[in-house]
């Protein structure tokens, strides 16, 4: 399961707290208040389903869906 940016090793639950507890509605806004997608920006498309969802964890994204 993934489950958090690897980059800055950040859980998606922590991010979904982040983002309940202040009423975020987009990447740009979450970046604000933690830190992701530094490097390899992986997390992203698994960030975007937590905004989605709410899920904070999720089966690997296949490479050639993104």
């Amino acid at each position: 399961m993934v489950n958090r940016c690897i980059c800055s090793n950040t859980t998606f639950s922590r991010m979904k707290e982040i983002i309940d507890n202040y009423k975020l509605s987009s990447t740009d806004e979450l970046k604000e208040h933690v830190e992701f997608a530094e490097n390899c920006r992986l997390c992203v498309p698994y960030i975007d389903l937590v905004f989605k969802t709410g899920k904070t964890e999720f089966e690997p994204i296949k490479l050639e869906s993104l």
